[in-house]
C-alpha cells in the first residue's frame, strides 16, 4: 500500500484552482463578481484567445488598501463572512474568498488597485501562485486585474480548453447574464479589440435587454407579471413570444436574488408555462428574475457557484410557471413579421429581353383552367376588383362575417379580423386593425381537432366503430414494439386490434369520427405514423395518438374552402385554448403590420 503524505503547497493550490476555475469564462464571471460586490458603476472586460492570453477586467469599485490586496489573493480570505451563520443569508456575489488565489496559481496576474481616500495605488504582480513584486503607483479610484497566460502551468487543463471561438462565446455569455442582473452598471466587453456590448446604465429591465440581446429580441419580450406579489417567491422580468423560441436554452437567462444561476427547476417551469405554443424541442427566449429569502436558498452547492438549491423548490417552480403563464394569458402572441433589409433594389418588372410566356401565370378563382397568361393593364387607370382577385388568385369572402358578439371574451386583434381571401388554397388573408393577418389553415384546424379530441376523450364522449371488414397491417418488430407500448392509449380511444398467427395485425375497429371523416387509404397512413412514431419522453402515449389523429383529420394545405368553413376555422381560433399554435409549436397566425408593410413598400423610412 502506497504511503500517504502532505502535497507540495503548490501541487494542492493547483488542484484547487481546478475546481473553482474551470475555463476562462469562469475567471471573468469571478472577477466581474467582485466588481459588483465592490460597488462598481461601471465594469469592463476585455479577452483576447479566447481568454487563454489574456483577460482584463476593470472597475470604479471601492478598490482595496495595499494590505488588504495582499491578503486578497491567498486562499480562504474574505470581507463577506464574519462567521458561519452568515452563510445562511448571503446577499454578495462572491464570500468565498478563493477567487484570486485560485486564479494567482494557474496564471501570471496583475491587479492595480486604489481606493477613494488613498493617494496613490498599489500594484501586485503574481505569477503561479507567488507574488513576484509589489509597487506603489499612480492608479485611478476601483480596481484593474490583468490574466495572462491562463493554465500557463497546467497544461493538461489548457489542453482541455475549446479554442479561442469557444471559450470566447462562453465569456461572454457570463458577461451577458451578469449585465441582465444589474441595470444600473454600465457593462463594456471587448473581444480580440472588438465591441461585442456596450450596455449603459437603463432604468429597466427591457432597455437593459435591447443592449443586451439586442432590438430584434427584446421587441418581442414580454414583462412579467407576478399574480401574488404577496406570496414569498417573487418572480420578475421578460419572456419572449414563442417565435423567439430557441433548440436550446443558452438565452433562458436565470437569476435568483440578483445571482446568475443554472437552475434547471426554474427553467422548467418557465418551458411548462409555454404548454403547447412552443414547437415541440424548442427553448423560450426569458430572463427570469427569482427573488427568495436567502435563508431559503443554498448558493454554497458548487465550487464555482453556478449552481444554488432551493429549501422548496416546488414552491418556486409553481411561483414562477404561474407567473409567467399568467403572463403569455394575457399577453398579445401573435407572431409578427419583420423585413428584411436588403441593399438589392426591387425590380419588379421583367427582365431586358424576357418573353411574356415565360412569365408566370395564373389559374383563375372559378378553379377553371387558364388558356394564357392575364395581362393587368396599368396604364389603363383603375382595375376592376375581380380581374385583381384572379390575378393573385385570392378567393374573395362574400357576406361572411365570423360574429363574435356571442362567443364571450375574445381578443381584441381577433375581433377586428375581416376575411378578405383565401391565397395558394393554404393561406386565410385576414385584415385586421392596421395590419393584415395571414392564418395557416392546415396549423389551425389541426389545432381546433385536437382540442376538440382531448375534450371529447376526457370526458368519455369518443364513440367506436367497427369496420365491416378488418384492415389488415404487416408491421415491422419494431412497430408491434411501439405498439404494444401503445396499446392502452389507442383502445381508450377507440381503435381495436388482434393479432393474428401469421404476424399480421388486424384493426377491428376505429374512433367512429375516423370513419366518417377519412377514406380507407388515409386511415392506413394514419395507422402506419402511429406505428412509426417515437414517443416523446415529455409527452404521453395518449397524447401523441391524439395530435397524430388531429393531424390526420384536419383540413389541409392545398385545399380549397368554402366561406362558411373559413368563418367557422376564425370562429373556433376564438374559443380555442391555445389558438396561435398547431400541436407541433408552429403558429397558426401571422401578422404584418401597416407600418411593416409601409417600410416594404418604401412608404417610409
Amino acid at each position: 500500500m502506497a504511503r500517504v503524505k502532505a502535497l507540495d503547497r503548490r501541487v494542492y493550490e493547483r488542484i484547487a484552482a481546478g475546481e473553482v476555475i474551470e475555463r476562462p469564462a469562469n475567471v471573468v464571471k469571478e472577477l466581474v463578481e467582485n466588481s459588483l460586490d465592490a460597488g462598481a458603476r461601471k465594469v469592463s472586460t476585455e479577452i483576447r484567445g479566447g481568454g487563454i492570453e489574456l483577460i482584463r477586467v476593470r472597475d470604479d469599485g471601492a478598490g482595496m488598501e495595499r494590505e488588504d490586496a495582499l491578503l486578497a489573493i491567498q486562499r480562504y480570505t474574505t470581507s463577506k463572512l464574519e462567521d458561519l451563520d452568515d452563510l445562511e443569508g448571503l446577499a454578495t456575489l462572491g464570500f468565498r474568498g478563493e477567487a484570486l488565489a485560485s486564479i494567482a496559481a494557474v496564471s501570471k496576474m496583475e491587479l492595480v488597485t486604489k481606493t477613494r481616500e488613498a493617494r496613490t495605488g498599489t500594484r501586485i504582480q503574481v505569477q503561479g501562485g507567488e507574488v513576484i513584486s509589489v509597487d506603489e503607483v499612480g492608479a485611478t479610484e476601483g480596481t484593474a486585474i490583468e490574466i495572462r497566460d491562463l493554465f500557463y502551468n497546467v497544461p493538461a487543463r489548457r489542453r482541455f480548453m475549446k479554442g479561442p471561438g469557444p471559450e470566447g462565446a462562453r465569456v461572454t455569455d457570463a458577461v451577458l447574464r451578469l449585465a441582465l442582473t444589474r441595470r444600473m452598471v454600465h457593462f463594456i466587453h471587448v473581444v480580440a479589440g472588438r465591441e461585442v456590448l456596450n450596455a449603459p446604465l437603463a432604468s429597466n429591465l427591457q432597455d437593459r435587454a435591447v443592449a443586451v440581446l439586442g432590438r430584434d429580441v427584446a421587441r418581442y419580450m414580454i414583462p412579467i407579471v407576478d399574480p401574488d406579489p404577496d406570496d414569498p417567491v417573487d418572480v420578475s422580468g421578460l419572456t419572449g413570444k414563442p417565435q423567439l423560441a430557441r433548440p436550446n436554452k443558452t438565452q433562458l437567462f436565470v437569476s435568483v436574488n440578483g445571482r446568475p444561476v443554472d437552475a434547471p427547476e426554474v427553467s422548467e417551469a418557465v418551458k411548462a408555462a409555454y404548454g403547447e405554443i412552443l414547437f415541440r424541442g424548442r427553448w423560450p427566449v426569458a430572463v427570469v428574475e427569482v427573488g427568495v429569502d436567502p435563508a431559503r436558498v443554498d448558493v454554497n452547492v458548487h465550487p464555482a457557484k453556478r449552481e444554488v438549491l432551493f429549501r422548496d423548490s416546488e414552491l418556486v417552480e409553481r411561483a414562477v410557471e404561474e407567473a409567467i403563464g399568467s403572463t403569455l394569458v394575457n399577453a398579445d402572441l401573435v407572431t409578427e413579421t419583420a423585413p428584411r433589409r436588403t441593399d438589392v433594389p426591387l425590380d419588379v418588372g421583367a427582365a431586358p429581353g424576357e418573353a411574356e410566356e415565360d412569365l408566370p401565370s395564373f389559374e383563375p378563382a372559378s378553379g377553371e383552367p387558364m388558356t394564357g397568361s392575364i395581362q393587368i393593364d396599368l396604364a389603363g387607370g383603375a382595375l376592376e376588383e375581380d380581374r385583381l382577385r384572379a390575378a393573385v388568385d385570392i378567393r374573395p369572402i362574400v357576406g361572411e362575417s365570423p360574429g363574435w358578439d356571442d362567443l364571450g371574451h375574445v381578443p381584441s386583434w381577433l375581433v377586428s379580423l375581416r376575411p378578405v381571401g383565401q391565397i395558394m388554397d393554404t393561406y386565410i388573408v385576414c385584415e385586421g386593425e392596421d395590419a393584415m393577418y395571414l392564418i395557416d389553415q392546415h396549423a389551425l384546424a389541426e389545432r381546433l381537432t385536437y382540442e376538440s379530441i382531448k375534450a371529447s376523450a376526457a370526458h368519455g364522449r369518443l364513440k367506436q366503430q367497427t369496420v365491416l371488414e378488418p384492415i389488415a397491417l404487416h408491421p415491422t418488430e419494431s412497430q408491434i414494439t411501439r405498439l404494444e407500448t401503445r396499446r392502452d392509449a389507442l383502445e381508450s380511444l377507440g381503435f381495436s386490434f388482434f393479432n393474428a398467427d401469421d404476424g399480421t395485425l388486424y384493426v377491428k375497429a376505429l374512433p367512429s369520427m375516423l370513419g366518417q371523416k377519412m377514406t380507407q387509404e388515409e386511415v392506413d397512413v394514419l395507422l402506419q405514423d402511429l406505428l412509426e412514431g417515437e414517443a416523446s419522453g415529455t409527452v404521453s402515449a395518449k397524447e401523441e395518438v391524439i395530435r397524430s389523429m388531429a393531424c390526420h383529420l384536419s383540413i389541409r394545405a392545398g385545399q380549397r374552402l368554402s366561406p362558411k368553413q373559413v368563418v367557422g376555422l376564425l370562429r373556433g381560433m376564438a374559443g380555442s385554448t391555445d389558438p396561435l399554435a398547431c400541436v407541433h409549436g408552429r403558429p397558426t397566425a401571422i401578422r404584418v403590420t401597416k407600418g411593416e408593410l409601409e417600410r416594404m413598400f418604401k412608404r417610409t423610412e
